[in-house]
């Protein structure tokens, strides 16, 4: 798995997520912390979030960093 296939996995699991829990990407920028142009960017492939953030997030969603990029 290379940079570009993690980015795109986690970008697919962000939007699943957030579709998953009903909310809108604002609502879950304020749920896991950030901003909703960042959550746009992340389920676009723009950027991927820092480890620690990464980490919050997949915390936050009650799953693993590894889990939520592979899709358990």
């Amino acid at each position: 798995m290379n940079e570009q296939d993690i980015t795109k996995r986690f970008a697919t699991a962000i939007t699943r997520w957030r579709k998953r829990l009903g909310m809108t990407a604002q609502e879950f920028a304020d749920f896991v912390g950030t901003s909703e142009n960042t959550i746009y960017n992340y389920e676009n492939g723009r950027c991927m979030p820092q480890l620690y953030t990464a980490m919050l997030i997949a915390e936050r969603l009650g799953t693993s960093l590894d889990g939520l990029i592979r899709g358990e």
